[in-house]
């Protein structure tokens, strides 16, 4: 089956803050996340991540144990769920008992860094990670320099982004704060927008209801459920 290109054209085509291909083959999309809508959030990142895989294309007769794995990696600037303790929390494809499954279980992999979960430690008793976590996080919180001062002197990579930040044209910053403010506005008035068609849904759901009731007067649950071309146990339940 071939899609159509206007099949092409409607489907959702996510914009990936960082696309990375590592020399073996793998790939992993670097998500920066500050606004988080409970209802979509999940849903979208596991889209990304299957768009991410579906960048593979193998060719015919290729092997399928040839497909690399995927990494959806997402930065966020919140608490994703209170179940979930850890800086770093890793999901990958396993069975009920927790088994992951066998060769492909890492194929592709969700992974949350969560910085509200950063620790305030020690500098010297951080993890790269944390180190790293740390800078993103406070690299602006003037309480926070003298610490930030420190990871910067003990790693050369998050030295170099700091130099990188501080060199940056003004232009250049004002152009991607325009851009993320206009993203901010974006998703807020897309979950704005979810949440009055989720009560237009509900709206639109109880007057059915309603309906059904009236018509139970005069009809039995039978009738409506020919008139109303709903099924039959839909029908009596409501009427309960």
């Amino acid at each position: 089956m071939i899609a159509d290109r206007s099949e092409i054209a409607n489907q959702k085509h996510p914009r990936m803050d960082l696309l990375v291909s590592f020399d073996d083959g793998r790939l992993a999309n670097i998500e920066m996340q500050v606004v988080y809508d409970p209802e979509e959030f999940f849903y979208r990142m596991f889209y990304y991540e299957i768009r991410l895989a579906s960048r593979q294309v193998l060719k015919e007769k290729e092997p399928y144990s040839n497909f690399h794995p995927v990494y959806q990696i997402v930065i966020t600037d919140f608490i994703i769920s209170s179940e979930y303790e850890k800086l770093v929390e890793q999901f990958e494809q396993r069975n009920w008992k927790g088994q992951a499954l066998k060769y492909a279980g890492q194929l592709m992999q969700l992974i949350f860094v969560q910085l509200p979960k950063v620790p305030l430690m020690n500098v010297k008793d951080m993890s790269l990670l944390e180190k790293w976590s740390f800078f993103l996080k406070y690299f602006e919180d003037e309480g926070k320099q003298s610490i930030i001062k420190e990871v910067i002197k003990q790693e050369e990579g998050i030295a170099m982004a700091d130099r990188i930040i501080k060199y940056m044209s003004q232009e250049w910053i004002d152009q991607l704060n325009e851009e993320f403010e206009q993203l901010s506005i974006n998703d807020s008035i897309r979950m704005e927008n979810a949440r009055i068609k989720r009560a237009k849904e509900k709206g639109r759901e109880e007057g059915q209801k309603d309906l059904i009731k009236l018509l139970s007067q005069t009809m039995t649950a039978e009738e409506i459920s020919k008139a109303t071309q709903k099924p039959l146990e839909e029908i009596q339940n409501i009427l309960k």
